[in-house]
């Protein structure tokens, strides 16, 4: 049976892709909200915790994963967030908390995950807005085209012993 390990799977397209692949695959499935878990569980998936604001968060949910499997075929990388407003008026600190969430937790979780994927794929929910320039979502836009460009990049790196997708929604 084929393993697949998905990110964001509490809500929105995450939750949908946990249904999808619950009935014929092994399934890991994060969450960050302990209220779902028993939902995720009643799925009959492995539910997992993860934060992808903390650091140790996400190196206990590659440990833990890694501790139940030998082999991950693929890597959903779904959890995200959109922080909006006028440039001038954003926090920088949550600008940081954009790329945070939506690139460099992704980066982490999956280097944490990459000797388990050999073969393997990685699918990152991306975004047509990290094409363009957009007023008032430019960190989310900023956050997803980042995202893209160091997958790309690792995909090369390691001589393409996984294949990357980036699904734009």
């Amino acid at each position: 049976m084929k393993t697949i390990v998905i990110t964001g799977a509490t809500s929105g397209i995450g939750k949908e892709l946990v249904k999808y692949f619950a009935q014929n695959y092994s399934v890991f499935a994060g969450y960050r909200n302990e209220d779902y878990a028993k939902e995720l569980e009643n799925l009959g998936v492995k539910p997992f915790y993860i934060n992808m604001t903390d650091v140790n968060s996400i190196k206990l949910a590659a440990v833990y994963i890694k501790s139940q499997t030998p082999k991950i075929d693929t890597l959903i990388n779904v959890a995200g967030c959109v922080i909006a407003g006028l440039m001038e008026n954003i926090d920088i600190n949550r600008i940081r908390e954009q790329f945070e969430i939506n690139t460099f937790s992704h980066l982490d979780f999956t280097q944490q995950l990459l000797d388990l994927l050999d073969g393997g794929k990685i699918i990152n929910i991306s975004s047509m807005a990290s094409y363009g320039i957009f007023p008032f979502v430019a960190p989310y836009c900023a956050s997803k085209r980042a995202l893209d460009i160091m997958f790309n990049s690792m995909q090369l790196e390691c001589q393409n012993r996984f294949k990357y997708i980036s699904i734009k929604i």
